[in-house]
């Protein structure tokens, strides 16, 4: 979560196509920059979030129904 490198190699290497993320539970220093990361990134969306878990998807043709019913707009 925090070396932004590894969380890429991980996403390509087991094709990663979402993140659910507990903010409840995960430290705030750690958690902060890597949603932040998400958040900016034009590849990851975020369709969800209720204040405990935060929900992001690739920006892809997978995922692209799900991105048009469920987006939200920061």
């Amino acid at each position: 979560m925090a070396d932004e490198t590894f969380f890429n190699e991980q996403v390509k290497k087991y094709d990663i196509n979402a993140v659910v993320f507990n903010v409840a539970i995960e430290d705030p220093l750690k958690a902060r920059p890597f949603l932040i990361r998400l958040i900016q990134s034009d590849e990851w969306v975020p369709v969800y979030a209720d204040g405990t878990i935060s929900i992001f998807v690739r920006d892809n043709e997978v995922n692209k129904e799900v991105i048009k019913k469920y987006r939200i707009n920061l």
